[in-house]
């Protein structure tokens, strides 16, 4: 299993082709590393979020995501900015705290 990244996010609205639902525990997401995008796209990195704090009037939150697979332990620096997406869809733009 792989580890644990701790984000603060801005959920993308469904009109600006974000997902029309709320983030919610338990999505499954993949995440894509803004700095490491080349090697994001040859190899998905999946992970699920097992805790969530979420404003729906900001459309801001805090996540816990558990990497289902290893990545280099560099690419987890706090700071790191991130994007979850499920498919071509960007569902939120995050940074690793």
């Amino acid at each position: 299993m792989g580890e644990k990244i701790h984000l603060s996010f801005l959920w993308v609205p469904s009109g600006l082709g974000g997902h029309g639902a709320e983030p919610y525990a338990g999505m499954r997401v993949n995440v894509r590393w803004q700095k490491h995008l080349q090697e994001c796209l040859l190899s998905v990195r999946d992970a699920e979020c097992t805790s969530l704090e979420y404003d729906a009037a900001t459309m801001t939150g805090t996540a816990e995501l558990q990497l289902k697979s290893h990545v280099d332990a560099s690419w987890l620096e706090s700071g790191a900015l991130l994007e979850l997406v499920n498919g071509y869809r960007v569902l939120a733009i995050g940074k690793i705290s």
